[in-house]
Parts: structure tokens; sequence; C-alpha cells
């Protein structure tokens, strides 16, 4: 959340996971409360939305009070605005999110994306937004900010005056050499919002209205086309010497030799149904859980589902990675469910009530995870500066063109 006071300064707040379910029902956005028995701790290295050096940490015995009588003081939107044609340079960890103020000037119907990493879909929805020069920048919303975003409301609007908007909470990316923002979750927006920026930007456009133009649906991404078509052959030595925060787009091809699987590591791991992200078990050991619970703090689910998580080591002869394969391009390269791999290959000797702890217990590299060693392969892989910190330089496989029989 972003907190705002009376004197106009802002903070990050965040609610514990295992505190969400307390406090959801509590605070509604835009209301104004009385807050008290709350921690503050230095802010997260990246994607801060305020300037804030510090964040606040809501706990056990943090105080919620509605304070009605403080809503004519209290401003009901904090936002540092960039101009469209000054955003920050792509970053793949990007120290402040970005906010923008335009003209909408088109949208596009919600179209589905296919993820490379995700077994599921995600949408997407594309606003475009122009200040009063005429310079334009297009606005990605994805999964549920693509659907909060009403756009036959605002294309109504934009009939009788400018549909003006200011978007908060964006990241910055690069597509085919152009600056473009995202927006997610955090995401928010406020059309024709009574503020200075906002006012003013209307006086000027007067005379520049016009109907917003709707744009065709995204396309679904031919992840293929766009390997081969934009992404070069790269060596595992000029990889490794790879500098991703100046590089404009950090995704490459590669051809390797797979040797084995990361000696120590797991091939599996638990994920949250709802986000994807890895779920964590809350029981008394992590061999014998009674439940999990999502690492994203912000999701309450507890409905969790094993997927493949492998980490394989190799190389081309100009340097030595770890490659990690997840999901279902995982699950492809294996060639069986991960279900039918651990039932097939668990020897316990009792009945299986759990499937990760079925997991933990096969000690053995299977047959099926055996075979993909002693292959070589050609990769679409991600460079992330995370991935560089281990034993092993590692790479995202985003997507496993050929496989190369010998």
């Amino acid at each position: 959340m972003v907190l705002v006071d009376g004197q106009g300064g802002s903070i990050y707040a965040l609610v514990p996971r295992r505190l969400v379910a307390h406090f959801i029902d509590i605070i509604d956005e835009t209301s104004v409360y009385e807050l008290g028995f709350f921690e503050m701790s230095d802010r997260p290295r990246v994607m801060n939305p305020v300037e804030n050096p510090v964040v606040m940490l809501f706990t056990e015995f943090t105080i919620v009070r509605p304070a009605p009588d403080y809503e004519n003081v209290i401003p009901e939107w904090t936002f540092k605005l960039t101009p469209i044609t000054k955003l920050p340079a792509a970053h793949d960890t990007p120290p402040r999110l970005v906010d923008v103020v335009g003209i909408v000037r088109s949208v596009s119907h919600i179209g589905t994306h296919g993820a490379p990493m995700r077994s599921v879909a995600t949408h997407r929805r594309c606003v475009v937004l122009a200040d009063t020069s005429g310079h334009e920048v297009k606005i990605n919303l994805w999964g549920e900010a693509a659907f909060r975003f009403n756009a036959y409301a605002i294309e109504y609007l934009a009939r009788d005056e400018s549909a003006i908007a200011i978007f908060v909470g964006m990241t910055v990316h690069l597509r085919e050499g152009t600056s473009e923002l995202s927006g997610a979750a955090p995401c928010r927006w406020y059309m024709n919002a009574d503020t200075p920026e906002v006012n003013i930007l209307r006086a000027e456009s007067q005379a520049l209205s016009r109907p917003i133009e709707w744009l065709p649906s995204p396309p679904p991404v031919d992840l293929r086309m766009q390997i081969n078509g934009h992404y070069p052959l790269r060596r595992l030595s000029t990889l490794l010497h790879h500098d991703f925060f100046q590089n404009q787009d950090a995704m490459f091809r590669c051809v390797v030799r797979v040797w084995r699987l990361t000696p120590g590591q797991r091939w599996w791991e638990v994920v949250c149904t709802r986000c994807s992200s890895m779920a964590t078990p809350n029981g008394p050991t992590s061999a014998e859980p009674n439940g999990f619970t999502c690492s994203n703090i912000e999701c309450a689910c507890t409905a969790v589902a094993l997927r493949y998580y492998l980490r394989l080591l190799g190389g081309d002869g100009t340097g030595e990675a770890e490659f990690r394969v997840v999901g279902r391009i995982a699950r492809d390269l294996v060639g069986v469910p991960i279900q039918q791999l651990i039932l097939s290959n668990y020897h316990g000797g009792v009945p299986i009530a759990n499937l990760a702890v079925a997991a933990t217990q096969i000690a053995h590299t299977s047959p099926e995870l055996a075979a993909i060693a002693n292959a070589t392969y050609r990769f679409f892989v991600g460079v992330n500066s995370a991935h560089f910190n281990g034993e092993w330089a590692s790479f995202s496989v985003l997507a496993v063109e050929e496989r190369f029989r010998h």
C-alpha cells in the first residue's frame, strides 16, 4: 500500500502475509485512518512506489481506526510524474516505479498472451497516452489490471472531453527498441482527476480533443517467430560477460551440451495455484508439511501445486553455466507429468499422502531425468542479475528450440 498524510508525505506500507486476512476487510482504498503500533524498516532496494527511504510494517498489534474528520485534509493521491519524453532507461530491477500523465488516445480490447515460463496464459490490454506535443507512449496492462481498466466507460467519457489519465506504479521495458510502460496488480490510474497537472493538460488539450481510437486486441505471441527473428545465437563466453544493466534486451539463444542436473538441488518446487509464486511449508518440518503458504506477501491463497524446477549444468566449449527450466517447458523436456514421474519412482513402502513429501524421498535420479543429460540443445535464455551470485552463472530457459540427436 501507499499511505499519504496531511502534509503530503507518503510511505510504502506492507502487511505480512499472515496478517492479510485480518486487515483486508478493515482497510479501504481512499479512506482515511489513524494508525498506531506499527514497525519501521529500510525500504526495499527495488520497485519502490515512493521516495521515502523507510517502509511501514503492520504487526498483529497495529491499530487501525477510521478518521473521517480528516478526509478533507489529506490528499487522495500521491505521485511523482515523469514526462513521456523523459522516461528512465529500461532496467531489470528499477529502484522506483514510474508515474505518468497523458491524454488517452487509443485503447485495445483484451488479448491473451502465452507467457513462456507460466503454465497458464495471462491477459494484456494496450493503452496509448500522448502529451500535447504529440509524443506517445504505449502502456501494457497485464492480468487483473487489464480487466480493471474500463475501456468502454473511458471511451464514452472522451466523447465530450479529453480523457486525461494519471498512471502510477509502472515499469519501463523495451519492445523492438521502443520504450513502453507495463502495469500489473500494483498499478493504479485516475481519470480526469482534479489536480493541477491534469487541469493544465486539459486546458492545453482542448483544441486537440478527439475520440479515442480502438486498437485491435494484442495478438497472441508466437514465441518461436520472435526468437528466430530478433535474438541471435551467442556463445557462453559472451553471455558470461553480459552487462544486463546496459543491454536493451537481455535474452539470447545458445547451443549447449547438458552434462547433468546440478548436484544437491531439488528438481521440483511447490507453487501457489493463483499467482505461481513459490509456496513454503507451514508444518512442523519441511518433510511432513501440513499445509503451504504463498511466498507472495500480497497473496492469501493456500492452494498449491507441484511443478518441475530443473537446474541443468552444461557448456559449449567456451564456457560453463547452469540452465533453469521450469513449469510446462520442463514438463515437455522430461516428457511426462511430474505426478506420473513421482508415482513411478517412489518406493517408500507406504501409501502416498502428499506428493511433495514423496518427492523428497526419491533419492535416485529417475530415468526420465537422466535422459535429459548427455544431449545437446538450442535454448532461448533470459539473463537476470540475481542469477550471477551463486557458484554457477545461471540462465532461465524461456524455450527449448531443438534437441540434437547424436
